[in-house]
């Protein structure tokens, strides 16, 4: 499975809050450049995932992925809402994105044959 596009723009938007997060500190709505910038940082992660996802055989690890990626997408999102508190923001972006990074790095050291043997996709293939 080939996902290192994805981690690489998941870890660019968690470098990029953390440059901007003094700023976000600092006035809670936040510059608009940096909302902006980490808007199209989050778009880049999901556009690099549908690439990427076209790897993955098992449908459950997609939709795992769709589903952090929507938190992401959604933490991204709250920051140029007023009542957005910048540190649980940064907490919720941290939550979605830091175990969806690890998971993908691991996907990749893991041969697709395990994956499915772990699934027990062959027993099903099988039986059909």
């Amino acid at each position: 499975m080939r996902t290192l596009a994805t981690q690489v723009r998941l870890r660019r938007l968690l470098r990029a809050y953390g440059a901007e997060a003094d700023r976000l500190l600092a006035d809670p709505i936040g510059p608009p450049f940096a909302r902006r910038k980490l808007a199209e940082l989050a778009a880049a992660a999901r556009e690099a995932w549908a690439e990427d996802s076209a790897t993955v055989i098992i449908p459950s690890v997609r939709r795992h992925v769709n589903r952090a990626l929507a938190a992401v997408d959604a933490a991204v999102a709250a920051l140029g809402r007023p009542s957005g508190d910048p540190r649980r923001l940064a907490d919720e972006l941290q939550e979605a994105a830091l175990p969806l990074i690890l998971m993908l790095r691991s996907l990749e050291e893991v041969p697709e044959r395990q994956l499915l043997d772990w699934i027990g996709a062959a027993r099903l293939a099988k039986s059909a």
